[in-house]
């Protein structure tokens, strides 16, 4: 019987698995992604040539398979030939993880019922869609307390707003001569805010925020400010001929503290910030 060799690179990716060794040599798959590292959205194409030593291909299949979606069918066909070669080309999928296993599954068969299999891993990064971390615990204070009242995105650290205001993205608007914490929050800077308690806070992704950004209505300043506000955050430039927007996060608030007097008031959040 004469023997037919195919060689194919040996990426860390890579994994390959046959039925049996005579029959890995007679119907032969030869498979090779454009890329082994790939981000949520990206097209992929995958070059496959698979022959056969008998008589005809009767059958070859193509899927995928990873955590979040579960097994696709990309190519099923049934070639008729000796020889069975193509471009598949396909888009991956959104994924929620920075980074996610996806498994392209090769199969083929011929009419003497001899088959062959082939498993490629490929490594699909979240991307725009991947889940933005959360940083937790700040707390800005009441503007009356002598501590840190103002936040800086630049340094992603609360500071006092008396220091220096062209850090100051988010200050405390305190109209009133009473002790009570303000509920009002302003800016010394380009800031500007979207009150959207209706975003998904907790499967926030960069792509969810920036859309969510630039659909919503931008204010340079927000009011009347409640536990559980959800508030995206952003930059507003303005020159002679355009307005340029850029997103910076979405914040949740998570208490606010009036107690008696003025030196313990304050707000806490957590952000996620791009």
């Amino acid at each position: 019987m004469r023997r037919l060799f195919f060689i194919f690179p040996a990426i860390l990716f890579a994994a390959i698995s046959c039925i049996n060794e005579n029959d890995a040599t007679v119907v032969a798959i030869y498979a090779e992604p454009s890329s082994y590292i790939v981000e949520s959205g990206d097209k992929i194409y995958l070059d496959l040539e698979v022959s056969t030593l008998n008589n005809i291909l009767t059958e070859v299949e193509v899927s995928t398979f990873d955590s979040e979606h579960g097994t696709k069918e990309i190519l099923s066909t049934n070639p008729g030939t000796k020889k069975f070669k193509d471009r598949i080309v396909w888009e991956i999928p959104s994924m929620t993880k920075d980074t996610t296993s996806v498994e392209i599954m090769i199969s083929a068969s011929d009419d003497e019922d001899i088959s062959n299999q082939m498993t490629i891993r490929i490594k699909a990064t979240g991307g725009n869609f991947a889940l933005t971390p959360e940083r937790s615990g700040y707390s800005i204070y009441s503007t009356k307390s002598g501590k840190a009242d103002a936040f800086s995105f630049r340094t992603l650290q609360t500071l006092k707003s008396s220091s220096e205001s062209e850090d100051c993205d988010i200050i405390f608007i305190d109209t009133k001569d009473n002790d009570d914490m303000p509920r009002k929050w302003g800016t010394c800077t380009d800031i500007v805010f979207c009150k959207a308690n209706n975003f998904d806070y907790a499967s926030a992704s960069k792509a969810s925020i920036q859309s969510m950004f630039m659909n919503s209505i931008r204010l340079d300043s927000v009011e009347d400010l409640q536990s559980d506000d959800i508030i995206l955050i952003g930059r507003e430039r303005h020159d002679e001929e355009s307005t340029t927007l850029k997103s910076l996060g979405v914040i949740k608030i998570i208490a606010i503290y009036d107690e008696e007097g003025t030196v313990n008031d304050r707000l806490i959040f957590n952000l996620k910030a791009l």
